[in-house]
């Protein structure tokens, strides 16, 4: 019996081994959307616990990836939401734009980016996803996607232009 197999059984063991892998990319997609640790945290664990309660439902383990992400995506929706009723996003600190995953100067460029470009752009070109997929982690066109993969590599280039005139 497979990993896959087992986690549908509630083999905690199994599942975990299966979210093991998938937890950098989990990471970075939260972050990307949601620029707070503690808020990632969140979301990483409400996504967990989500996903193993509703492991059974997924039919296939070829979508086991792109099934978390959507569930990822959502939470972390959902606690923007929770946020902007909440807090003034001018109450919200400066956040260090500092990790291990990318170089410092990437980081913020990419930060300063519309958020619909910058999550495209974070599940493209850094998780590797096909715009295919990302459509349907998205709930949108497979066009829409290029669409915003095109204007996200557009506001890219002219940050990265204005950062190397001020150099």
């Amino acid at each position: 019996m497979n990993l896959f197999d087992k986690a549908k059984r509630k083999d905690p063991e199994a599942f975990e081994m299966m979210l093991r892998d998938e937890l950098p990319g989990m990471y970075r997609v939260a972050h990307s959307i949601l620029q707070n640790d503690e808020d990632v945290a969140d979301a990483i664990q409400e996504t967990m616990l989500k996903s193993w309660e509703k492991i059974g439902t997924l039919k296939k383990p070829a979508f086991f990836r792109t099934w978390l992400i959507r569930i990822l995506i959502n939470n972390c929706n959902d606690i923007l939401r929770k946020r902007k009723s909440t807090v003034s996003f001018d109450d919200i600190p400066e956040i260090s734009t500092t990790d291990e995953y990318f170089a410092d100067s990437w980081k913020e460029t990419i930060q300063c980016l519309d958020e619909k470009y910058r999550l495209v752009i974070e599940l493209y070109y850094v998780e590797e996803i096909p715009t295919r997929k990302i459509a349907k982690i998205l709930g949108i066109s497979d066009e829409n996607v290029r669409s915003r993969l095109s204007r996200g590599r557009k506001q890219l280039e002219e940050l990265i232009g204005q950062k190397e005139k001020r150099a």
